[in-house]
């Protein structure tokens, strides 16, 4: 049955993952980077410029404010980027319009993201491998989260999955037309996220030595196929820069897109001077090592990593036979490779986000094979059931998702993206009332207009001072600001450590009452 209707069974696994991805919409605030995508966004579409901020490509922030764009919004003359998306998504007076305007333009990049998990999974497994790996795909928390929000990542994703089946296919079969395929997808992946490309690249170097026949078996008319490949890449970047010229910073000459060239030199001095990272209780300007190896054994549902291995372990067991079957695992492990050993911005699950990609496809081939014979069917069923229970249980706070290995207290491995994001500003509206509270201090991350709801009267909370009443505090915002004061004055004392909220706000903020 699965065999014979697993597009159908997949299109329905699509549908209810987009159902609980729009549901969200309402109930999170706009996060930290949705008011800078969007005003970068509005700008290319606008003014059919791209000047605020270069070191993201202009694809998928045109997607997202695409949106308010066909709402009649446009351009506000703001002086940041913040600023600029904040005044855009109140425009007309509808903010909650607005932004789901806005998130809906991502959606696309979901489900093409589905369907190049399917697509992997039909090429080089079966139609229950398939149907697997689009189960587990849209029952992964940290998937479901960033489909929900108006930023880059999932857009990354997906482009960037079609252009590794692309590579697939040129290299085990070249012509012409998938030649240009490849250009084509690598030009979308690029255009989404400057990241893109290095994980391209570090995936192929570890497909050819997982399988060093695909690389032997090129000949020179076949490597050839790759001029039709760049060339149609080229033209796909320069003509989303508006075929502009100009010049380049540091170059000292005119060239095609110099905005193109602009970011990525801008994403190279920015991981060159680093970016303040938080892991385990440390901070580091330069990142950890351990980064995203942690990052993703604490916000992966358990069962999922276990059918992982389980796959690995059969893929590397058959490797003789068919090393086809380990094109999504090597795939996965170029990205985390790269990640691990050349980023110095570590911020989130997100950056590495196409990993799952290839991990949810292994996943499948793990299931599969244990639903093959009957001892182990009923471990396969177990850990299957066990990764959509654990992600529905997740519902709706997919962003700030961790498994049971990170305990009650996660801010003591990660912040930022991976738990408080700013998302939780209506949340604590809503308490607030609740209680009748008329006045409080709060350490806010984003600006409180953007939650879309009235706060009591608001004061500025003092970390190293307690005073009667009531206090909140973003979890992000608390670390990063006791840091910078840790860093002044070494032996400075928090009451906020000293005392135990009265209760978490949604899964980004303590609420104290003195």
């Amino acid at each position: 049955m699965i065999e014979k209707h697993a597009p159908i069974l997949c299109v329905i696994l699509v549908l209810i993952a987009t159902a609980r991805i729009v549901s969200t919409w309402q109930v999170f605030n706009v996060t930290i980077d949705e008011a800078a995508h969007i005003a970068c966004g509005m700008e290319w579409l606008d003014k059919h410029t791209y000047k605020q901020e270069d070191q993201h490509p202009p694809l998928a922030r045109a997607a997202v404010a695409l949106g308010p764009y066909l709402l009649g919004i446009r351009s506000q003359q703001q002086p940041n980027t913040s600023q600029e998306g904040a005044e855009i998504l109140k425009a007309q007076g509808k903010l909650d319009r607005n932004l789901k305007a806005a998130r809906a333009g991502t959606l696309p990049f979901f489900w093409i993201s589905c369907a190049a998990v399917f697509l992997c999974a039909r090429k080089l497994l079966n139609p229950i491998c398939c149907t697997a790996a689009v189960l587990l795909w849209t029952n992964l928390p940290p998937v479901l989260a960033h489909a929900s929000l108006a930023t880059t990542d999932m857009a990354m994703t997906a482009m960037l999955g079609c252009a590794g089946l692309a590579a697939v296919n040129l290299f085990e079969s070249p012509s012409l037309d998938r030649a240009i395929n490849l250009g084509i997808f690598a030009a979308l992946a690029m255009l989404c996220k400057f990241s893109s490309i290095p994980f391209l690249v570090f995936s192929l170097l570890a497909l050819f030595l997982w399988h060093p026949k695909l690389l032997l078996q090129l000949r020179v008319r076949q490597i050839s196929y790759l001029l039709p490949a760049l060339a149609s890449f080229s033209l796909i970047i320069w003509a989303t820069y508006h075929f502009s010229f100009g010049p380049v910073s540091k170059f000292g000459f005119n060239l095609p897109a110099p905005e193109f060239f602009n970011g990525l030199i801008s994403v190279k001095e920015h991981n060159e001077q680093g970016h303040m990272a938080y892991l385990l209780g440390a901070f580091s300007n330069f990142g950890f090592p351990s980064y995203y190896p942690v990052v993703l054994l604490v916000k992966t549902p358990l069962p999922f990593l276990g059918l992982i291995l389980i796959g690995a372990c059969i893929c590397l067991y058959e490797w003789k036979q068919a090393a086809r079957y380990g094109y999504p695992l090597v795939f996965s492990i170029g990205i985390l490779v790269f990640a691990t050993l050349f980023s110095h911005i570590n911020i989130g699950v997100r950056h590495v986000l196409p990993i799952y990609l290839g991990f949810s496809v292994v996943a499948a081939f793990g299931m599969q094979r244990m639903l093959a014979t009957q001892k182990s069917a009923l471990l396969a069923s177990m850990l299957s059931i066990w990764v959509v229970g654990s992600s529905a249980k997740a519902h709706p706070d997919y962003l700030a998702y961790f498994n049971e290995a990170a305990g009650n207290e996660p801010e003591r491995i990660l912040i930022d993206s991976d738990l408080d994001w700013g998302q939780d500003m209506k949340r604590l509206a809503v308490r607030l009332q609740q209680l009748n509270v008329s006045e409080f201090t709060y350490l806010p991350l984003i600006y409180l207009e953007l939650a879309g709801v009235e706060f009591p009267s608001v004061r500025v909370m003092d970390m190293e001072h307690v005073s009667p009443g009531w206090h909140a505090a973003h979890i992000t915002a608390l670390k990063l600001q006791q840091h910078e004061i840790l860093l002044k004055n070494p032996k400075a004392k928090f009451w906020t450590n000293e005392l135990a909220p009265l209760e978490r706000i949604g899964r980004g903020i303590l609420l104290w009452h003195i």
